[in-house]
C-alpha cells in the first residue's frame, strides 16, 4: 500500500528508524563532548589544588627537613603519612579520593578535589636511589585514577626526603646546560690552540675543515675553578641554571661547574669529533637524556682505545650516523684507528634511531663487536655501518631488524664491505620485506659451513654462520 507521495508503509518505517538512529548518535556524541569538557575542567581544577598543596608541603619540608616517617591509617580510599621533622615538629599528610589535607604546627590545610571519584586505592611508597653520586629518598603518592574512558596509574612525587641540602627536592640546580656540539668542539679546539680560527669551520663537509686539533689528550672534570673565566671559557648556554667553564692545561681540557651534572645539548653533533690526540675522556658526569643528534660524536678520535658509554641515556636519539667513524684517509692524512672497546650501558637505547650510516666504519682495531641488544626497528639507513673494519672477526647483529630499510636506496648493501677477516656472523632476525632482499658478504667471503652465501639464509630467526676467505 502506498501513500499519496508514493512511499510504502515499510519505507516510511525504515526512514523513521534511520532518523531515530542518527538522532540517538548525535545525542550520544554531544553527551560525550560535554562529559569530556567536564572532565578536563575537573582535571585542571584538581591539578591546581594538588600543585598548591604540594607546594606548601614542599616549603615545610625544605625549612624543617625530615628525620623519619611512617604510614598509618591507609585503606582503599585513604592514605596517611606522618613525617617526623628534624625540628621536633610533625607533619601529617592525608590523601583521600576527594581531598588532600595536611596538618602542621597545629594548623590544618585542606584542598578539595572536584571529582569525588578522581582517585582511589591511594598509597604512599618510598623510593631510594642515587642521582649522579647523590643519594636520595623520595616519597611517592601512588594511586589509581578512574577517568571517563579508561583507568590509569597516576604517580605523584610528593617531595624529596633526603635532598643533601638541595631545597624543595628540585634537582634542577644540580644541572648545567652545555652549548651545542659544534659550538663546544670549536671552543675547546680554540682553547688548545688560540691561533686557530674555527669560526667558519664547516663540520658537515670534510673538505671545508679549517682547524684541526693535535693537542688535546684528555677531557676531564675539575673540582675547582683554576682560572679567571671570560667569555672564551664559557661552554654553557645563556639559560643554564649554572655556568660551565672549560680551559686547556697540560694537554687536558678541564671542565668545571658548581652543578655535578652537565646536560648535553639536544644537538650533540661532532661534540668530541676530530680530536686526533685524544686518548681518554670521562663521560660519567654527562647527562645525555635530551640528545637527539649524536652524529659524528667521536668521529676520527683515532687515539682513543676505549669509549665508556655506560652512563649514557640515548632514549631520545634519532641520529647515530658516523658516531664512531674513524676514516683513515682524507685531508688530515693517514691514521690507524686504535678504538677496540665500546662499553654500552643498559640505557643505551636505539629504538628511536633512524640512521646508523657508517656508525662503526673504518675501525680497523675492532676484533669483536656484540650488538645483540640493539633495537634497530626504526632504522632506515644502515649504509656502510661496519665498512672497512678490517680487523673485525666476530660480529653479532642477531637483534637487528632491517624491515624498515628502503631497498631502492641500497641503504644496507654496503654494511659489511671490506670486512674480509670476518670469521663468525650472527645474522639479522628480520630482513627487508621486499622480495629478493639480500645482504652481500664481504668481498671474497663464502659460507664454508653451508657452502652458500648469506643472501640465501632464512632470516626468520638469527643464524650463526662461519666465514672464511675464498680461495
Amino acid at each position: 500500500m502506498k501513500n499519496k507521495k508514493g512511499f510504502t508503509l515499510l519505507e516510511l518505517l525504515i526512514c523513521v528508524a534511520l532518523i531515530s538512529v542518527v538522532i540517538l548518535f548525535l545525542f550520544r556524541l554531544i553527551s560525550l563532548i560535554r562529559q569530556d569538557e567536564k572532565a578536563v575542567g575537573y582535571i585542571r581544577a584538581n591539578q591546581a589544588s594538588r600543585n598548591q598543596a604540594m607546594g606548601e608541603i614542599g616549603t615545610i619540608i625544605a625549612e624543617n627537613a625530615v628525620c623519619s616517617f611512617s604510614t598509618t591509617g591507609s585503606n582503599s580510599s585513604k592514605a596517611i603519612i606522618t613525617l617526623n621533622l628534624c625540628t621536633d615538629k610533625t607533619l601529617v599528610v592525608e590523601v583521600e579520593n576527594s581531598y588532600i589535607k595536611f596538618t602542621f604546627d597545629g594548623a590544618v590545610s585542606k584542598y578539595p578535589m572536584k571529582d569525588s571519584s578522581a582517585w582511589y586505592n591511594p598509597v604512599f611508597t618510598l623510593t631510594e636511589g642515587n642521582y649522579y653520586g647523590y643519594d636520595y629518598k623520595k616519597i611517592v603518592f601512588k594511586t589509581e585514577k578512574k577517568g571517563l574512558k579508561s583507568t590509569s596509574i597516576d604517580d605523584i612525587e610528593i617531595f624529596w626526603v633526603d635532598k643533601n641540602g638541595f631545597p624543595d627536592g628540585d634537582f634542577g640546580e644540580l644541572h648545567a646546560q652545555l652549548i651545542s656540539g659544534p659550538e663546544f668542539n670549536r671552543k675547546i679546539r680554540k682553547l688548545a690552540d688560540p691561533t686557530l680560527d674555527c669560526s667558519n669551520d664547516d663540520m658537515t663537509n670534510e673538505a671545508h675543515y679549517e682547524c684541526y686539533d693535535y693537542y688535546i689528550t684528555s677531557i676531564e672534570r675539575s673540582n675547582t675553578l683554576d682560572i679567571e673565566p671570560n667569555e672564551s671559557n664559557i661552554v654553557s648556554t645563556s639559560s643554564s641554571p649554572n655556568p660551565i667553564y672549560a680551559w686547556f692545561s697540560n694537554g687536558a681540557i678541564k671542565i668545571y661547574s658548581a652543578a655535578p651534572v652537565l646536560t648535553m645539548n639536544n644537538y650533540a653533533f661532532f661534540m668530541f669529533g676530530e680530536l686526533h690526540a685524544l686518548t681518554s675522556i670521562d663521560l660519567s658526569y654527562f647527562d645525555s637524556s635530551q640528545v637527539i643528534n649524536m652524529s659524528s660524536l667521536f668521529r676520527r678520535d683515532v687515539e682513543l682505545t676505549t669509549i665508556d658509554l655506560s652512563n649514557f641515556d640515548t632514549s631520545n636519539v634519532t641520529n647515530m650516523s658516523y658516531m664512531f667513524d674513524m676514516p683513515g684517509y682524507g685531508i688530515v692524512g693517514e691514521h690507524t684507528a686504535k678504538l677496540k672497546t665500546i662499553i654500552f650501558g643498559e640505557n643505551f637505547d636505539t629504538s628511536h634511531v633512524t640512521t646508523m650510516r657508517y656508525m662503526f666504519a673504518n675501525n680497523i682495531s675492532f676484533i669483536n663487536l656484540n650488538l645483540s641488544n640493539f633495537d634497530t626497528s626504526s632504522v632506515t639507513d644502515f649504509t656502510g655501518m661496519f665498512a672497512n673494519c678490517f680487523g673485525l672477526k666476530n660480529l653479532n647483529i642477531g637483534s637487528f631488524d632491517f624491515s624498515k630499510v628502503i631497498i631502492s636506496s641500497n641503504s644496507y648493501l654496503s654494511i659489511l664491505i671490506g670486512d674480509d677477516k670476518l670469521q663468525t656472523l650472527v645474522t639479522p632476525k628480520k630482513m627487508p620485506t621486499t622480495s629478493g632482499a639480500v645482504i652481500p658478504l664481504p668481498y671474497l667471503m663464502t659460507n664454508t659451513s653451508e657452502g652458500i652465501s648469506i643472501t640465501q639464509i632464512d632470516h626468520t630467526t638469527p643464524a650463526t654462520i662461519t666465514l672464511t676467505a675464498a680461495s
